[in-house]
């Protein structure tokens, strides 16, 4: 619950506090992944009310402290994650020139998924005094002088939160790994989306879920596909090693065609109370039967291009496989020239809803701009039927526009959904939360959820229940490749706000945005221009975010503040920490 950054101190111009910027801390290497917020965490002796975890395309990890009413933006501890001899790569020269990773340096590679941290207990006194935190880092060894080839890596590090230096690594390993023949490429495979930490088993560490997709689809050998592992920390004495569980790749019969890429614009899977986890795949071959179960696949291997998956962590070095959906016209969706991946987007799994006949939900959206809501239960997720899609709702576009969903900007390839939505928990003329999502070249759309729909039967779904119906919208569009909100709230609807960054200045250097709406009218509430802009409140120069705007930035709402990540500008990008002062 957030009840220091509220609207009403948003839109303050008078007297009294006001929301800002409040500080501004110079780092090395651009933030792709978003910043992770801890309170009360106890390092080397003292307790810091709030602290900031960061990772950069530089490799370093740092740790910062948040608190703004003491000694904000002092970094309390940082490592660089290079082995000797290693430097981070280049999408330029070492990725077939990818333009994914903007401004500048230019296409600096290094820690691009975010983070996640596995808290210990807590000590007497209710202070964090311990967790582990997991990121991967890609590295290489630089073009020798004689011509040699580079060498290409990546490590899965694992670090104590309460000693981010060398002497805090407690375990690393190169992330290695063969399916069904092909070994992965440590070059070509882009950690993009956000790790996982599955809760533990008793007495054991969580499974760190990862998974990998491409850049920039390139099919050149080595090309890429989608991966997915598992890894577990184990305590060895007085060392720790990590150890891989899981291994799994999605198109395993056409590897050398390449694609399938599991990426959901930097979102990483989804998990539910039972330990089970959820991810969206982009194009790729499929060739599971029409109508076939996920073991219908009789001739393995077997392909799941542009699917939905069900898993969980085996106890043999694998995954289970537990169920998937895919559409109808997937084939269509990944034939040359079209490029509607269903997993541009990352999946988010709904609240349970009250009625006794209701399934567990989830929803996601891909490139053709189209809103699935499935259930999630296994042996209900939908499965694959040539004759149409056989799931809980699909808000799809009238057969005049077949190419352009309610969440589609125009008629054309690659639009729809390039991150992941938000969800607001309310109560409103019978709604019980909204979704948000937002598009590229689109404004923010909410949709508004409603329990029970049609004949009299709990048939949970979205409105509007078609693309002609009303919806609610920003009136600021979110040009380039759209952006994924991120809601706070705290009591009653007057104080819930959706959040956003604007990215569509990264290719020009230009600096992110930070724009704030009322969650329930998406009315512009603040933005960090100078100029009179849709409507918001006006900021001053002196809380324009430092540092270039980058693709798929995330802000992270916490206690009381709002983080923003920069890219490189000059020497530099900036963690941007608002706060209400």
């Amino acid at each position: 619950m957030e009840t220091v950054v509220t609207q009403s101190a948003l839109t303050n111009s008078g007297s009294g506090a006001k929301f800002k910027l409040t500080n501004s801390v110079p780092l090395d290497g651009s933030i792709y992944a978003q910043p992770l917020v801890l309170p009360n965490v106890k390092i080397n002796g003292t307790v810091y009310a709030h602290v900031a975890y960061v990772v950069t395309e530089h490799e370093w990890l740092y740790v910062i402290n948040a608190d703004a009413t003491n000694g904000a933006g002092a970094i309390l501890g940082s490592v660089q994650l290079l082995d000797s001899g290693y430097t981070w790569v280049s999408s330029q020269t070492d990725l077939f020139v990818c333009s994914n990773f903007f401004p500048n340096p230019p296409g600096d590679v290094g820690i691009t998924g975010t983070p996640v941290i596995d808290l210990g207990p807590l000590d007497a006194n209710g202070n964090i005094a311990s967790g582990t935190l997991y990121l991967v880092a890609k590295s290489k060894t630089p073009v020798t002088a004689t011509g040699g080839s580079a060498t290409y890596q990546q490590k899965l590090y694992a670090v104590d939160i309460t000693n981010i230096s060398t002497s805090g690594i407690k375990a690393s390993t190169p992330i290695t790994g063969t399916f069904s023949g092909t070994t992965f490429a440590p070059r070509t495979q882009n950690q993009r989306g956000a790790l996982l930490a599955l809760p533990a088993v008793t007495g054991q560490q969580p499974q760190i879920v990862m998974t990998w997709g491409s850049h920039c689809d390139h099919f050149a050998a080595p090309t890429y596909q989608g991966w997915v592992m598992s890894y577990q920390l184990s305590q060895n004495g007085s060392g720790y090693s990590l150890n891989q569980t899981g291994l799994w790749m999605d198109i395993p019969a056409t590897a050398t065609q390449g694609g399938g890429g599991v990426w959901q614009g930097g979102a990483g899977p989804s998990a539910d109370a039972n330990r089970n986890f959820y991810f969206g795949i982009g194009n790729g071959d499929f060739n599971i039967p029409n109508g076939g179960a996920i073991n219908s696949c009789t001739s393995p291997p077997c392909d799941y291009g542009n699917a939905i998956m069900k898993m969980s962590v085996g106890t043999t070095s694998t995954f289970n496989l537990l169920d998937y959906f895919t559409t109808f016209d997937q084939s269509y969706r990944s034939t040359s020239p079209n490029d509607y991946d269903v997993g541009s987007g990352g999946t988010m799994l709904l609240p349970k809803q009250s009625a006794a006949s209701s399934p567990n939900l989830m929803a996601q959206v891909g490139k053709e701009g189209n809103v699935f809501l499935l259930s999630s239960d296994t042996g209900s997720m939908g499965g694959y039927h040539t004759a149409g899609d056989t799931i809980v709702q699909e808000i799809a576009p009238p057969s005049t526009m077949p190419d352009a969903g309610p969440l589609c900007y125009v008629q054309l390839k690659e639009c729809g959904v390039w991150g992941a939505p938000a969800w607001w928990t309310t109560t409103n003329s019978g709604i019980t939360g909204y979704t948000y999502w937002g598009g590229k070249n689109l404004p923010i759309r909410e949709f508004a959820f409603y329990p029970v729909l049609g004949n009299g039967i709990t048939t949970p779904g979205f409105q509007p229940a078609s693309y002609t119906g009303p919806w609610t919208q920003t009136a600021h569009t979110f040009y380039g490749l759209g952006t994924t909100p991120a809601v706070s709230w705290g009591t009653g609807n007057t104080n819930a706000i959706v959040w956003a960054i604007d990215s569509s200045q990264a290719q020009a250097a230009g600096a992110p945005r930070l724009y704030a709406f009322d969650a329930l009218s998406l009315t512009c509430l603040y933005a960090t221009v100078t100029v009179s802009h849709d409507n918001c409140t006006r900021v001053d120069t002196a809380s324009v975010p430092l540092g270039s705007a980058l693709f798929f930035g995330v802000p992270t709402v916490a206690n009381g503040q709002v983080f923003v990540g920069s890219a490189m500008n000059g020497n530099n990008s900036y963690l941007n920490v608002y706060g209400v002062k």
